[in-house]
């Protein structure tokens, strides 16, 4: 005091200081995109909104029907892309929620839009192919077509085109007999065609051979009339008949002379001759001989021994025929000359044998269609190039001689050709009658279909 005493007590004081009051200012936010109302579809559909804040606005969330739309944008412009191909069509409710660093939260009004996306309509299941092609004998194959699809439509070709409904429909299996590449859609109506099944068939050349029975077409032999079967049919080409074969010979049905075959069930190869079936013994005679000779292996059903295997190497009887050589001698050269009218004639590379009438072809679509005009003789034929080949316009095919004796194979009927029809035999002492002296061909369905069927032979 101002006396000077002193007061050694302690001097507490006591006080608080006040905070300053914290941010409590929420943001403000609203929908710039898209218009309320509007119709959206597509996967890049724009959603932006306008957010501000007194401090600062952190980040704004969108949202669809009231959950979150992707994630928070955190810098401005604030914007994110839907795709509304994740959401059924229908109408939604679109928000955009602004927030602050304090926490605050602002959720803007609602925009209504409709999602109207077209769906894409389902596709047709692709056709199945069964058999989905291969190599064939030359008597063909049944081809199936079908899809998964309920009530599908198919359509095919057989050219290798690409279908289309303009193209042929399919009904009913398809007998192939000659290679080709089958092509096939299936269509619904209210779906997408689908796509396009393939697959390549390769139908073995018919092979020839001197039937078992002997004898030819033609005015040489049974299997055809003495004359002709009108201005369409090809007459006879009168060859020299073919030896006739050993007695007891048993030959494929429909083979040919020269031509090479095996079984199924056995890997040995033979060459077919009117003497039998002579074996290769090595591979290397088999190579020179096709070599020469053009023949190519057809694989055929059953077995060797149901027939005449002969003892004679094929080498050794290729050898007896040609002077020592076990090689036949080299095809000549092709021709680039039009044939004589009334022949018959062959295109380099292409197996068919055409006859020629009046400056246009005619195909022998079947073996035994030659057989019966002109029995086993194939040495008339000449070869043409492709070229020549191609500059003969087509005429269809060859007609079978008049009363030709003729049936398909499994098939319960025997029938004999009357112009353009295939009458049927109505008991077998009708077929015994008009057959002797005659061979029976066995002809393809497809072929018997170019008839019509005539009246019954009774």
């Amino acid at each position: 005091d101002t006396a000077g005493n002193a007061n050694t007590s302690d001097l507490n004081i006591t006080f608080s200081v006040a905070m300053p009051a914290g941010d409590t200012t929420p943001p403000t936010v609203s929908l710039t995109a898209p218009a309320n109302g509007a119709t959206v579809s597509g996967t890049s559909v724009t959603i932006s909104a306008n957010a501000s804040d007194n401090v600062g606005v952190t980040g704004v969330q969108f949202k669809l029907n009231g959950g979150n739309l992707g994630s928070e944008d955190t810098s401005s412009p604030y914007s994110i892309t839907w795709n509304t191909t994740t959401v059924a069509n229908g109408s939604y409710s679109l928000t955009a929620t602004a927030r602050d660093a304090a926490g605050n939260t602002t959720t803007s009004a609602a925009r209504t839009v409709t999602v109207n996306n077209v769906t894409a309509p389902d596709t047709v299941a692709t056709p199945s192919i069964s058999p989905n092609g291969g190599e064939y004998p030359h008597e063909g194959v049944s081809v199936t077509i079908s899809s998964t699809t309920p009530e599908a439509v198919i359509y095919y070709t057989l050219d290798g085109s690409n279908p289309t409904t303009s193209s042929t429909k399919y009904e009913q299996p398809i007998t192939i007999t000659t290679s080709a590449t089958l092509k096939a859609i299936a269509t619904k109506a209210g779906m997408t065609t689908s796509s396009i099944a393939s697959a390549s068939f390769i139908i073995a050349t018919p092979p020839i051979v001197p039937p078992p029975s002997g004898g030819g077409g033609g005015s040489s032999g049974g299997g055809g009339s003495s004359g002709g079967g009108g201005s369409s049919t090809p007459p006879p080409s009168s060859p020299s008949p073919d030896p006739a074969p050993t007695t007891g010979v048993i030959l494929p049905p429909n083979a040919i002379a020269g031509q090479t075959i095996k079984f199924s069930n056995n890997p040995t190869v033979y060459l077919v001759m009117s003497t039998g079936l002579h074996p290769f013994d090595t591979f290397s005679s088999l190579q020179a001989y096709q070599a020469q000779s053009g023949a190519v292996v057809i694989t055929r059903e059953g077995t060797a021994s149901t027939y005449t295997v002969s003892s004679i190497m094929a080498k050794d009887i290729l050898a007896q025929q040609t002077g020592g050589s076990d090689q036949t001698p080299a095809p000549p050269a092709p021709s680039t000359e039009l044939p004589a009218n009334n022949s018959d004639f062959s295109c380099q590379g292409n197996p068919t044998i055409y006859y020629y009438l009046n400056g246009q072809k005619q195909a022998y679509s079947e073996l035994a269609v030659f057989q019966a005009w002109n029995g086993n003789d194939f040495s008339k034929i000449k070869q043409l190039t492709a070229q020549a080949c191609a500059s003969i316009p087509g005429s269809g095919i060859v007609r079978l001689p008049e009363g030709t004796i003729v049936r398909v194979p499994g098939g319960p009927e025997i029938y004999m050709i009357a112009g353009t029809t295939a009458r049927p035999f109505s008991n077998f002492a009708a077929y015994q009658r008009e057959s002797a002296g005659k061979t029976t061909y066995t002809i393809t369905i497809p072929y018997l279909h170019t008839y019509s069927r005539g009246a019954a032979v009774n």
